[in-house]
C-alpha cells in the first residue's frame, strides 16, 4: 500500500480493507515471514543454541544501530513522492 497510487474508499469495510492487497502481495509477505523465520531455526540447528542465541543478539543490535539510518532514507522517498502519492490517495 506504501506505493499504491489509487483512491482508497475507506467506508467500504467496517473492519478490514484489503484494497490493493493482491495474492502477489499476500504470497510475498508469507515468504518473507518464512525467510525471517528460517535464519534463526537454521542457526539454531547448525550451530548450536549459545551461537545462534549469540548471532541473533548481534543481528539484532546491528538493527538497532541502523534503525536511524534506515528511517532518513525512508523519509526522504517519501518526502520524494509525496505529490504523486497524495494525488493517488484523492483519486484525482
Amino acid at each position: 500500500m506504501v506505493w499504491s497510487r489509487e483512491a482508497i474508499a475507506l467506508d467500504q469495510s467496517a473492519f478490514f480493507n484489503y484494497q490493493g492487497n493482491t495474492t502477489a502481495t499476500f504470497a510475498g509477505e508469507f515468504l518473507g515471514t518464512l525467510a525471517a523465520m528460517a535464519l534463526p531455526v537454521g542457526l539454531w540447528v547448525a550451530l548450536g543454541r549459545s551461537v545462534a542465541l549469540v548471532s541473533a543478539a548481534a543481528l539484532g543490535a546491528l538493527v538497532i544501530l541502523l534503525s536511524p539510518f534506515w528511517t532518513r532514507v525512508l523519509e526522504r522517498v517519501f518526502h520524494w513522492q509525496r505529490h504523486a502519492m497524495a494525488t493517488g490517495f484523492r483519486g484525482e
